[in-house]
């Protein structure tokens, strides 16, 4: 284990899009879900844009739509078909990877999503980071049961979840990347919160807070700059 720690969420963060509606529109053409529960999908979307939903609700729904369509679907065939997908897609920022480069040798990597466990762990291994923190559909024996294990849709849900990470690690040094205030709790708890392509309430959340704010462009050069600069404070 490394001494530090770096935290980033996928959507729009590390990926360009929302990967539930790319996943689920692959799924689709694969015939593993059914074009009824992807429509409820956008629907969950379009209820948000209209602002009739809020963010956290919307998150949820779409977990908890999204695990009743895989219903009675094995676990392995949609992680598989997950793999596939990723294989070849091509819509990661630049900067993730080379970010990587810079974090390996001082920081421990982790994935946090409000997305299910499937999307975590494919993108995890794709980019061999050490791990994620994840929603979590529920599997018995190997059968997606369309409940809900656990959600990360409330900021207090994904603060409690990785509790147990940011105990593990020294705050100094520590690194977080987010795009919504469905971050804010997890880049308050690090000395170096980055926003990246933030949505208008965390802007103004980090405008107060001094916080960066940076295009998926500008964020390598970030990390390299404050990694230099912190390095004897790090030891």
């Amino acid at each position: 284990m490394n001494n530090h720690l770096a935290l980033f969420d996928i959507d729009k963060t590390i990926y360009n899009g929302f990967t539930i509606f790319s996943m689920t529109d692959f799924q689709l053409k694969q015939g593993l879900i059914s074009k009824n529960f992807v429509d409820e999908l956008y629907d969950d979307l379009d209820l948000y844009k209209k602002g009739s939903a809020g963010y956290e609700e919307t998150v949820a729904n779409l977990c908890i739509h999204w695990a009743n369509g895989l219903k009675g679907t094995l676990y392995s065939q949609i992680l598989k078909n997950t793999e596939d997908f990723f294989k070849s897609d091509d819509k990661f920022y630049a900067f993730f990877p080379k970010a990587i480069s810079h974090f390996v040798k001082t920081h421990d990597i982790y994935l946090i999503t409000g997305g299910p466990q499937f999307i975590a762990k494919t993108i995890a291994d794709k980019f061999g980071v050490t791990g994620y923190v994840a929603a979590e559909f529920e599997v018995i024996d190997d059968c997606i049961t369309g409940n809900i294990k656990s959600l990360l849709a409330k900021r207090t849900e994904k603060q409690a979840a990785i509790q147990y990470l940011l105990a593990k690690y020294e705050r100094i040094g520590s690194f977080a990347f987010g795009d919504s205030e469905g971050d804010i709790e997890m880049l308050e708890a690090v000395q170096h919160p980055v926003c990246v392509n933030a949505s208008s309430g965390l802007q103004k959340v980090a405008l107060e807070k001094g916080w960066n704010i940076k295009k998926p462009e500008e964020v390598e050069d970030l990390v390299v700059t404050v990694l230099k600069s912190s390095i004897d404070q790090m030891g």
